[in-house]
């Protein structure tokens, strides 16, 4: 018997179900996503079957930033004379090379890695040596310059980053001896950024404004001490008006003598469909009559997580065309492009990359939930939505969680003879359920036994309010991801706030 039995999630004694329409062929496994409370699993969704196959193919990853590239690189000799030695000791790679007259020298070369695409910087050589060596980039497979431009007078050096900016990033790098006797030991390589103009800035969501409407001033305090210049915050409505408005009208006019812009917030999963779309829209006839009444009240956020609903798992372009729609007539009623927040794998599924072009028109920014805690696995959620072709004009944002977060657990369950997982598709078009006991497998109605379970540690998604790391982070991302003149900052979700 499993010693992850059914009766060890949080049931109350009933079994679990969740929609699985459109699925024909029983599939050999099931990946069932949950949490755990009082050390019982529960269940929040089922990953659907083949969900990936709408990723586009993987590309390679970026070189990391702030680390030195070196020991990622294979290196080679070449040239006919043979005039190279090439050795590695403790304090690099030595290239030594004899009088010759032909081509020669090193290549250095990374499988599954290419430089970041789009960012403004250079790749910095650093090391020691005679002078007369010569550097470049080639593509894999092309020859090496005779006569690199720019002969390498002493390191360090760099090439800028403009040499591979509208290339697909993937270059060796090329070290041509000159004819004469010389030597030199390359340290490091490292990618150096520039920062493209500004401070971007750094914002933060705000649920509940009430406990801050009575002193304005300690929210505008605590803004400036965690460096925050922009808020989205959420407005309850209620009887055809924004609660507490003019307290709220109050609130955003001492922000904004303190140059913190405020911004509105909504979002739902249901606004994603005919009637969750049509709610929001009442909701946004009301708030732009409200920034009417608070012209300090900059736009307006929305947060719409397709994806989010059942529904999604079955017909996924569909629930990003319903989001696509709702975007585009939210933008009609404000007669102004908003600002969207999005999963930062949307643009890596066709279905949401073709969403997201064909509400270009109607969004003026995004914020892209790159919710993780490791800096460089930021950076490289960032670049794809950085070198998007919109973001030189729609500024991207990149979102950090530092809230509490539960640790997630995933457990796969595999067909078997006897199991407590269920495929039915008897009615409604097919649900995955977990039952309350174990079954005997049918044709009609397969069953599937677990067969582990991974642990999600919340530490990778959220900072969980650890301030000297999140300071750290911020610190990096602000420097690095500044290379791009489409970064729009990083927005910080509870950040502000009790306690905090």
């Amino acid at each position: 018997m499993s010693p992850f039995m059914s009766v060890a999630f949080a049931s109350e004694g009933k079994e679990w179900s969740f929609p699985m329409p459109g699925l024909t062929a029983t599939p050999e496994k099931l990946v069932v996503i949950g949490v755990k409370e009082n050390g019982l699993f529960k269940p929040t969704e089922v990953v659907r079957p083949g969900q990936e196959d709408s990723k586009r193919p993987s590309r390679p990853a970026s070189f990391p930033f702030e680390a030195n590239l070196l020991p990622l690189l294979d290196h080679r000799v070449f040239g006919v004379e043979e005039r190279v030695q090439l050795s590695s000791d403790t304090a690099g790679v030595v290239i030594r090379c004899s009088p010759g007259r032909r081509p020669a020298g090193v290549v250095f070369s990374a499988a599954g890695y290419r430089l970041p695409l789009g960012m403004r910087g250079a790749l910095r050589i650093e090391g020691q040596g005679s002078t007369g060596f010569g550097l470049a980039l080639t593509a894999p497979g092309e020859d090496a310059p005779e006569r690199p431009s720019g002969g390498m007078q002493a390191l360090p050096s760099s090439i800028p980053s403009a040499t591979w900016r509208n290339t697909d990033g993937v270059r060796n790098l090329v070290v041509t001896c000159p004819q004469g006797d010389a030597t030199v030991t390359i340290s490091a390589l490292h990618l150096v950024p520039d920062s493209v103009g500004d401070h971007r800035g750094v914002g933060s969501w705000i649920w509940d404004l009430r406990p801050w409407l009575a002193d304005p001033g300690r929210l505008v305090d605590e803004a400036r001490r965690e460096g925050v210049d922009r808020l989205y915050v959420q407005l309850r409505i209620e009887g055809g008006q924004v609660e507490d408005a003019a307290q709220i009208v109050r609130l955003i006019e001492v922000l904004a003598r303190a140059d913190i812009a405020v911004h509105a917030v909504e979002g739902d999963a249901a606004m994603a469909t005919s009637a969750g779309r049509a709610h929001a829209l009442d909701r946004a006839r009301i708030l732009q009559r409200f920034k009417q009444a608070a012209p300090g009240l900059r736009s307006f956020q929305y947060d719409i997580e397709p994806y989010l609903r059942p529904e999604y798992a079955a017909d996924r372009a569909a629930g990003w065309r319903e989001w696509a729609t709702t975007v585009k007539a939210l933008s009609q009623v404000f007669g102004e492009p908003i600002e969207v927040v999005v999963p930062f794998w949307m643009i890596e599924d066709a279905a949401g990359e073709q969403a997201l072009e064909s509400v270009r028109g109607s969004i003026g920014s995004i914020a892209v939930m790159a919710y993780r805690t490791d800096p460089a696995i930021v950076e490289q959620i960032a670049q794809p939505w950085l070198n998007w072709q919109g973001a030189d004009a729609i500024p991207v944002g990149i979102a950090l969680e530092n809230g509490t977060v539960p640790d997630e657990y995933h457990r796969t369950y595999v067909r078997a003879r006897r199991g407590e997982v269920l495929l039915d598709r008897s009615e409604d078009g097919g649900a995955v359920r977990i039952l309350t006991e174990q079954i005997s497998d049918s044709k009609t109605k397969p069953v599937f036994s677990l067969s582990h379970e991974v642990e999600v540690n919340s530490s990778r998604i959220s900072f969980m309010n650890a301030r000297q790391t999140l300071a750290e982070a911020r610190r990096r991302l602000e420097r690095t991801l500044s290379a791009w003149p489409g970064f729009g900052g990083l927005l910080i979700h509870e950040l502000l706030g009790p306690g905090q």
